[in-house]
């Protein structure tokens, strides 16, 4: 039979899961468009493939033609070839024949540039591209996330206070401590999230579908999936840190807060409720995703470059040299922060929305424990 204290972690790991599970969605349906929004001024909007000459593609500049289309490839002409100038070169020699030959000819264009629209022409629908693999995964990942996040917290705030009731570490662990749990959980998930950070932003640039994306990412073999990991792990676990710790810091301010006022009241026996209301925690929630944004947008930015260029280099990008030259389009720190508001604004209702339910989440369910 189960001791309690086993019972007890397992029960609390469950919580953390279903709890994380349910802000994970929240946030993937809530904040996807504006991301996608984000990704696209990040990058520019666009990037340009060369295409094969196989059917569905197109030849590059130095690719000849074969033969057997019965036209010469002219890259000084910009590859256009007209039907009746190839046929004059291959000279047939009756009507049939030119009729023959001509019918393999097709009007070959230069290579022309695949270009993502602009976010100012997407629909909302568009904007929701790449959602199928976040919306498929985040709640499992968003699960593990948090269940590692809770239980770092329980063990090292249990390892200073053994007699505290079980719950304790929801209101009374050290901020040192919501850092550490924060920043390792982090650290742990974005080797799950590296992939499908680096698909989901193929999706967002050029409108594909997962399974396109995938394979584009596949073609230059499993590393690719991790393509910018450097900034991705620091996006991941800083990001989270500074996330998860403002939250609490705000969040227990306010508290504070109304525990004073309620003691400055009693006289005048002016009622306040306990804690803090629905809003007050989604502004901090709000804020702190803010914070968080502020602090990893340059390397974000990176990142997302890092990912769009994987899209025509199949070789290893360093971090630096996209670093450089992003720094290098301005020669300034500008283009680091481009799509910075967007952000922002996106940050806000995501957060808002995430870390609420996550708290009020967890907070049923431990209490629904505690009843039983």
């Amino acid at each position: 039979m189960a001791s309690p204290t086993t019972s007890v972690s397992i029960s609390t790991i469950t919580n953390s899961v279903a709890a994380g599970y349910a802000a994970g969605i929240c946030g993937v349906v809530v904040g996807h468009p504006l991301d996608s929004v984000k990704v696209l001024l990040q990058t520019g909007g666009r990037k340009t493939m060369s295409m094969m000459a196989t059917p569905g593609h197109l030849p590059s500049p130095t690719s000849p033609v074969p033969p057997s289309a019965g036209s010469a490839f002219s890259a000084a002409s910009g590859g256009v070839v007209p039907l009746a100038r190839a046929a004059s070169v291959n000279a047939p020699a009756s009507f049939a024949t030119a009729q023959a030959s001509t019918a393999n000819i097709v009007t070959v264009a230069a290579p022309s540039p695949v270009v993502a629209a602009p976010p100012s022409s997407r629909s909302i629908r568009a904007l929701y591209a790449g959602i199928s693999g976040p919306l498929m995964s985040i709640g499992i990942i968003q699960s593990v996330n948090f269940a590692l996040y809770d239980s770092f917290r329980r063990s090292l705030h249990k390892r200073e206070h053994p007699e505290a009731p079980r719950d304790d570490y929801l209101r009374n662990d050290s901020y040192q401590h919501v850092a550490l749990a924060s920043f390792g959980a982090g650290g742990i998930i974005s080797l799950l999230t590296s992939p499908l950070q680096v698909v989901k932003t193929k999706q967002q640039i050029m409108v594909w579908s997962f399974r396109k994306a995938a394979a584009d990412t596949l073609s230059g073999g499993m590393r690719n999936f991790f393509t910018g990991f450097v900034p991705h792990l620091f996006c991941d676990s800083v990001g989270r840190m500074v996330y998860f710790t403002s939250y609490e810091m705000m969040k227990r301010g306010l508290a504070k807060y109304r525990a004073a006022e309620m003691e400055t009241d009693q006289d005048n026996k002016t009622e306040h409720p306990i804690g803090i209301t629905l809003p007050e925690r989604m502004a901090c929630a709000a804020l702190s995703g803010m914070a968080c944004w502020s602090v990893i947008f340059p390397m974000d930015v990176t990142r997302c470059k890092m990912y769009a260029e994987s899209l025509s280099e199949k070789g290893k990008i360093k971090t630096l040299d996209i670093m450089r030259s992003t720094y290098d389009e301005k020669k300034s720190l500008r283009p680091f922060f481009r799509g910075f508001g967007v952000t922002v604004l996106r940050a806000g209702p995501v957060a808002a929305a995430v870390m609420p339910v996550y708290d009020l989440t967890l907070e049923w369910l431990t209490n629904q424990q505690c009843i039983c």
